[in-house]
């Protein structure tokens, strides 16, 4: 549990491989020499069913917002609603000529350097990304109550940036869009359990142009 925690694992893949190996060992009648004390906590249920930000909301925030082009808070709105980006990953984007550059992860397992996504940006969107800066992730979560307030959105409870990548998610789904191109999209992990999920392969460039072309808010900007 402590190598999987030092390779960079989240605590949901912690408890998962636990219990794959943990049946594993029954099977082949091997003596299991861990308890359950030794995993990270299960997740809160509260946790997992936060809200989602609804697709009407995040029109109305699209809607207010890209007249500001030049306004920190627009490039937060901008990120999120294009790339669902977390909280996290919105503190340290590299904004360069038609692009950006992603940190996903804060390092790779057995390697010594961060994950990073690169995703390109139409030239006549760069203007949103004009006033971006590196800030605390405690800044880019306090922005959140600022975009909601000023565009007249009321914020329900627990929502969040994180919320607007769960309206990602919903809307991708309810598109049709192939479920394996939107998680690359969203730089999920994939699923070990799911051999097509594993096997499936397109290079970033080729995800990210096929998203775009049906991508419900990048033509709202």
């Amino acid at each position: 549990i402590k190598f999987l925690d030092n390779c960079g694992y989240c605590d949901n893949s912690i408890r998962t491989t636990y219990y794959v190996i943990k049946r594993l060992c029954k099977a082949l009648e091997i003596k299991f020499p861990l308890d359950t004390e030794f995993l990270p906590p299960a997740p809160d249920e509260e946790e997992i069913y936060t809200p989602t930000v609804s697709v009407d909301n995040t029109k109305r925030l699209i809607a207010y917002w890209r007249n500001y082009p030049g306004e920190y808070v627009t490039s937060l709105v901008f990120l999120s609603t294009i790339f669902g980006l977390r909280s996290i990953e919105m503190t340290n984007v590299e904004v360069r000529q038609n692009s950006i550059k992603v940190i996903v992860a804060k390092r790779r397992a057995r390697k010594d350097k961060p994950v990073t996504r690169e995703y390109p940006i139409p030239e006549d969107k760069m203007k949103y990304l004009s006033g971006y800066e590196q800030f605390s992730e405690r800044t880019v979560e306090y922005a959140f109550l600022k975009v909601c307030r000023r565009a007249g959105v009321k914020r329900r409870y627990k929502e969040n940036w994180h919320s607007m990548k769960r309206c990602l998610n919903t809307i991708f789904i309810d598109l049709g869009i192939n479920k394996t191109l939107f998680k690359r999209f969203l730089r999920w992990a994939r699923d070990r359990r799911d051999m097509a999920d594993v096997y499936y392969h397109k290079e970033f460039s080729e995800v990210n142009r096929e998203i775009f072309k049906v991508h419900p808010f990048l033509n709202l900007w």
